[in-house]
């Protein structure tokens, strides 16, 4: 009978541990960023699922990749002296991805959107990408002085509906410019404004095509790197 006790306890304590186990499976982690793309909006506070992460100082800037438990990310953003959420967006990201979220738009009109992100370059490359963020502007090209076309025509915040529109390109590193066109134009022809950056090889960077700075009346481009 003891014997038979012991087998029956061994058993039990042995179907619990195996329930626990496949209801509570071991979470993976995800990186996350936030784009502030709100010209309108001063400085921008972060929460990853209620907690606050980070404030972003300026429009067209971001913050960088945050490490979160995996799945279901709940991103609410508002102004650092508000007392309610500009806008709250719950995303969904696979374990070891990397991935931007991007607030667009004036602050009446905010729109929330992500992209998975694909920031290792090749081997002795450099890897950029662009998202157009300028509000004022139509659609834009985007190329390197080099000939290198990046996108013959972008339109604003065109990643919240056209999948990898804004996925990185690996490009020599060194000294890179890029132009802001007029739609599939090229040479001295178009250009609309420029960059230009010492990119290393081994790291990622974003661009991002914002709205003039005061008191010019020509968008520019906020440089981040990743």
């Amino acid at each position: 009978m003891r014997l038979l006790a012991s087998i029956v306890i061994v058993l039990f304590s042995f179907s619990l541990f195996s329930c626990k186990k496949n209801e509570t499976p071991a979470a993976g982690t995800a990186f996350v960023r936030v784009i502030h793309g709100v010209p309108d909006l001063g400085a921008m506070e972060v929460k990853f699922n209620g907690a606050i992460v980070s404030t972003i100082s300026s429009y067209a800037l971001s913050n960088t990749y945050i490490s979160t438990k995996s799945g279901t990310v709940t991103i609410e953003v508002k102004g650092s002296s508000a007392s309610s959420a500009l806008s709250t967006v719950s995303i969904t990201a696979a374990a070891n991805s990397y991935n931007t979220v991007v607030f667009a738009d004036l602050s009446a009109s905010v729109k929330a959107s992500q992209t998975v992100d694909d920031p290792t370059p090749a081997s002795g490359k450099a890897k950029i990408n662009v998202l157009h963020l300028a509000n004022t502007q139509g659609n834009a090209g985007f190329s390197l002085s080099s000939g290198t076309s990046i996108a013959g025509s972008r339109s604003f915040n065109d990643q919240q509906n056209v999948a990898g529109v804004a996925a990185y390109t690996n490009v020599d590193p060194g000294s890179v410019t890029l132009e802001a066109r007029a739609p599939f134009t090229t040479g001295s022809v178009g250009i609309i404004t420029s960059n230009t950056q010492t990119l290393q090889a081994g790291k990622s960077y974003t661009y991002i095509f914002r709205n003039p700075i005061a008191p010019s009346t020509t968008p520019s481009f906020t440089f981040i790197a990743n």
